[in-house]
């Protein structure tokens, strides 16, 4: 997940909330967010979803960087 998805949850819980090693899913149902997770969920979709637009746009980039293409005159 970017920058962008955990300002996202950081907006729905009311504070700031950033990944860290020690950041689990029972701290987080510790801190009562357990009623927050279909919207972390959501997020986390969407965050996927754009992950593999990523990826699928970086690969169509590579393989495009070698093409030329000549342009002629038409008629």
């Amino acid at each position: 997940m970017r920058d962008r998805h955990w300002e996202k949850i950081s907006e729905i819980v009311g504070f700031p909330i950033r990944p860290t090693p020690e950041l689990t899913l029972q701290k987080i149902i510790d801190m009562n967010l357990d009623e927050y997770l279909p919207k972390f969920e959501l997020i986390s979709e969407a965050a996927s979803k754009e992950h593999g637009l990523e990826k699928n746009l970086e690969k169509m980039k590579a393989e495009w960087a070698d093409m030329k293409f000549q342009i002629v005159p038409y008629r």
